[in-house]
């Protein structure tokens, strides 16, 4: 696991790895085979791990759906390090020329 964010981002990467390794009775930490230096023919050993949330046995949908536009607006709007127009999702980065942010 790597860190990053801080607190949160500790919580979330150990959620992955017991989700995703332990749970799944994958490899974790250091036992996971690398995708770029291993040899191809061997295995990795990753594990997944996949979560369907209703959404509506929460919170009202059409509340979620406003928050998350409001969430995605911002995060859009906060200028980056490089004084580009706006953070992007995955999903724009399709229309910056194939490049990632």
């Amino acid at each position: 696991m790597q860190p990053f964010a801080g607190h949160k981002g500790y919580g979330i990467a150990l959620m992955i790895e017991v989700l995703a390794g332990v749970l799944s009775g994958a490899e974790i930490r250091w036992e996971i085979g690398s995708w770029i230096d291993a040899d191809p023919a061997k295995p990795t050993l990753h594990g997944a791990a996949f979560l369907a949330i209703d959404v509506g046995q929460i919170t009202p949908l059409q509340a979620f759906k406003d928050r998350m536009d409001a969430l995605i607006r911002d995060i859009r709007q906060t200028p980056t390090p490089r004084e580009r127009s706006g953070s992007a999702f995955p999903a724009r980065w399709s229309g910056r020329s194939g490049a990632k942010p």
